[in-house]
């Protein structure tokens, strides 16, 4: 695990696969303080920011996955949100973030199973569903 605001920059030059960004995004909001409700990502004084920007310290699911994939194509972002919200069996990614029961470590886990449901799919090949077409699996020929 990484994790920290650093390696979150540094790693976004590099070229990700789906499963990359899924764990970047476990990566970046597991350390204590990083997870939020409400917003994409905030600011150490709580005001919402956009994932992406720098100031950025805490995120929500989603956000650290827009986060983690930037500045990669929508494909591979999309193909991620995807993936986590089969995981969660909820469409409505950033409400199940939100749930008052919901835990940092719950959504860590989420992001985390699904990043190995990626891996899982790269590595046995799947079949796109009904009338999707996909160019790859994971996104990873952008």
């Amino acid at each position: 695990m990484t994790g920290s605001l650093a390696d979150a920059r540094t790693q976004t030059g590099a070229a990700k696969t789906v499963a990359d960004i899924l764990t970047a995004a476990a990566d970046l909001i597991e350390p204590e303080g990083r997870w939020t409700t409400g917003a994409f990502a905030r600011t150490v004084k709580g005001r919402v920011i956009g994932s992406s920007e720098a100031p950025a310290t805490c995120w929500c699911a989603v956000g650290a996955v827009y986060r983690s994939a930037y500045p990669h194509g929508s494909y591979r972002v999309y193909r991620a949100l995807e993936l986590l919200s089969d995981t969660v069996g909820c469409y409505h990614i950033g409400g199940w973030n939100d749930a008052p029961e919901r835990t940092q470590a719950e959504v860590v886990a989420a992001l985390r199973a699904a990043a190995e449901k990626a891996r899982t799919a790269n590595s046995v090949g799947t079949q796109p569903r009904s009338g999707e077409v996909r160019p790859n699996q994971t996104g990873d020929d952008q």
